[in-house]
């Protein structure tokens, strides 16, 4: 694959992303632009809740429009999160990416070893049972509406064990995507936790899909992910309904690509 085919590729698998305290109506509309530009359409846009209809508007149905609850710290709150969803619903956004109640999964496990040896083991972990038993207020209502859903673990800020058991929790409610990150506490994807995830994904035979955020910077960053994907879970993963980046930077190096036939090239490790 050339250069171009992977900038063109990345780009139709990014969700394009600004999740910013100073977002305002002027730079929803020059993210939206990007989104639909002449180098082609992203997957998606993602936005906050406020600004998701007029991001509908914009984007005129070439992309999706996807928004955030329980973000970014990812409460253990059923009447905010019971108030967010019901607003993101009223938006009629396409797809809802809310972040997993990563710190009360942190204290269930907390005085475990972080390394373990069989993922079909993770089932037999008491905080397996005990975790999932309090996803069903939250996963449970999410997964019941034609909305799609992505759940972040904030995988960074996880040991393998939390993010396996993150995972199941996430299989077992038949979530549409697991995404690594919100960007915005500790560290960002890492391809240790997307094996984990990918592999996860095939011992349950499952349609979930997966979504990398946070760090991702360019098109070398990214395909690290995708050839990562495709040796686990084959080609046909690949695609805008099982495999996305939520990204913002990472359009910069698409065009500077695109246009100048520049190469790409890692940022950071990603294990």
């Amino acid at each position: 694959m050339t250069p171009s085919e992977q900038a063109k590729l990345v780009l139709s698998l990014t969700d394009l992303t600004s999740l910013e305290d100073n977002d305002n109506f002027a730079s929803i509309e020059a993210l939206c632009k990007k989104a639909t530009s002449e180098y082609g359409n992203t997957a998606a846009v993602c936005v906050y809740k406020q600004f998701a209809a007029y991001a509908k508007y914009l984007v005129e149905d070439k992309v999706k429009v996807a928004t955030v609850i329980n973000f970014p710290d990812g409460a253990l709150d059923p009447q905010r999160f019971a108030f967010e969803y019901a607003y993101a619903l009223s938006q009629k956004v396409d797809e809802i990416d809310y972040v997993f109640p990563w710190r009360k999964l942190v204290e269930l496990t907390q005085d475990q070893e972080h390394a373990f040896a069989d993922l079909s083991q993770v089932k037999a972990n008491p905080a397996y049972q005990t975790m999932k038993e309090i996803m069903a207020d939250y996963l449970g209502p999410l997964c019941k509406k034609d909305t799609k859903v992505k759940v972040i673990l904030e995988s960074g800020s996880l040991t393998p064990l939390q993010v396996a058991i993150a995972s199941q929790i996430c299989l077992d409610y038949q979530v549409d995507f697991i995404k690594t990150s919100t960007g915005k506490h500790g560290k960002g994807a890492r391809l240790s936790d997307a094996q984990i995830i990918f592999t996860l994904i095939k011992l349950n035979n499952s349609s979930t899909g997966f979504k990398a955020s946070g760090g991702i910077r360019t098109v070398a960053n990214a395909m690290e992910y995708i050839t990562l994907a495709q040796s686990i879970l084959g080609d046909d993963f690949i695609k805008p309904e099982t495999f996305r980046f939520g990204a913002s930077g990472i359009y910069n190096d698409i065009v500077n690509i695109l246009t100048g036939n520049q190469t790409s090239t890692p940022t950071n490790s990603s294990y």
